[in-house]
């Protein structure tokens, strides 16, 4: 078992552990009302790589492994296993029985791409800025709204394009 936890610490590990990030599962945490999105950052940084959280984080995992025998390596391999069995190619036949051409499911080869791709965080319909801590979803948009917006040079130009099609 992990070392003993604050009841502050252990709020913490519980928000990492449903999948909240470092910053949000400080915030709820502890208090923050004085703290810049920076200090948190850095504060909730430092806990997380603190042995204590790490082993706890470990221990929180094993048990849930051990109780639903379900984990991210498990549907990743399944995923795979998809995509390759989706992408077979299948002879398709004339009336005659002559090979015309070869097929392979694509929907379930695309799908599973998908799922694969979204866990490791390749596709996002939102843009992060440096220099403020603005997430705008971007997923009711229209395409050229999103144009304009991949053209954008700066925040303040982002802000205006955002602006001009909020619904």
């Amino acid at each position: 078992m992990a070392g003993k936890l604050t009841i502050k610490q252990e709020k913490y590990v519980q928000g990492l552990f449903a999948g909240l990030s470092q910053r949000e599962a400080y915030k709820q945490a502890f208090n923050c009302k004085r703290m810049t999105n920076k200090t948190i950052d850095e504060a909730a940084s430092r806990l997380a790589n603190t042995s204590k959280i790490i082993a706890r984080l470990k221990e929180l995992t094993d048990e849930l492994k051990a109780k639903s025998m379900v984990s991210v390596e498990w549907v990743l391999k399944k995923l795979i296993e998809v995509n390759k069995k989706c992408m077979q190619a299948e002879p398709l036949y004339d009336k005659d029985g002559n090979i015309v051409e070869y097929t392979f499911q694509a929907a379930g080869a695309n799908k599973s791409l998908e799922l694969i791709g979204k866990h490791l965080g390749m596709f996002t319909d939102k843009i992060e800025s440096k220099n403020t801590n603005i997430d705008i979803d971007l997923s009711s948009y229209p395409p050229e709204a999103l144009e304009e917006i991949a053209k954008a040079q700066g925040q303040e130009e982002v802000m205006r394009i955002v602006g001009k099609y909020r619904k």
